[in-house]
Order: structure tokens, then sequence, then C-alpha cells
């Protein structure tokens, strides 16, 4: 009787341990400058370079978020982020804009750079 027990906590124990959804973690959260965005596409590879300071990105320890463009709310709603434990390239930030559909992102932190990337472009905020 005590096997069957044993055997099906360990299985909950190891699916958890395969992917987690955590709740923000403090050096993501606050405001990200869009610096750049770069299109990775084969025919049409290159960078759009933003010097001045028009899209901002805000992630809120709540987990909500918000983007504005030039000080105008551009997109806002709710984030959650999923740490996988075999590969850090695997974390995942899930926007859901009040006012579209879900989309997600392979987020990488680093030093004061954020890098959100999709399919075929990523972005590069830093840290304000």
């Amino acid at each position: 009787m005590a096997r069957p027990f044993f055997t099906g906590a360990l299985l909950l124990i190891l699916l958890q341990a395969c992917s987690k959804s955590h709740s923000p973690q403090p050096g993501l959260m606050g405001q990200w400058r869009l610096i750049k965005v770069v299109n990775t596409l084969n025919m049409n590879p290159g960078t759009i370079g933003y010097d001045q300071e028009t899209l901002v990105l805000q992630l809120k320890p709540d987990s909500t978020y918000m983007k504005t463009n030039a000080g105008a709310l551009a997109e806002s709603g709710t984030f959650s982020i999923v740490f996988n434990s075999r590969s850090v390239s695997d974390t995942t930030i899930s926007f859901s804009p009040s006012n579209n559909d879900p989309y997600t992102r392979v987020a990488e932190i680093s030093g004061l750079e954020l890098h959100l990337r999709d399919v075929d472009s990523y972005e590069v905020y830093q840290k304000q």
C-alpha cells in the first residue's frame, strides 16, 4: 500500500520539476526601453535602432504590464513567466493583453538588457 503512494508522490515531484510557472523575479520588474528590433528572416535580415525613448515596457510585481509609445498607452494586460529547469533559453514570458490575443516570447536577461525573441525577430530592451 505504501509503495503506490510513494511512486505517485515521486512522479508528482518529478513532473513539477520539469517546468514551473513563477511569480515575477525582482530583476525583471520595472521599466524597459526598446533600443532595437532585429529581424532574423533570411530574406530580409536587419536591425532597427531606437535612439529616442518612445516604446517602454513596464513589468509590475502584481503580474500586470503596460507598453507605452511616446507616453501613450499602447497595450496593457497580465503576464506570466515559465522557467524550464532543463535550459535557461527555454524561459518564456506569456503576455495576455486586455484588448488582443495572448502571445509568448522567449526571454533572456543579459546585464541591463532584456531580449524577447519571437520566431522571426527579437526585441532588445534596456533597463531604465
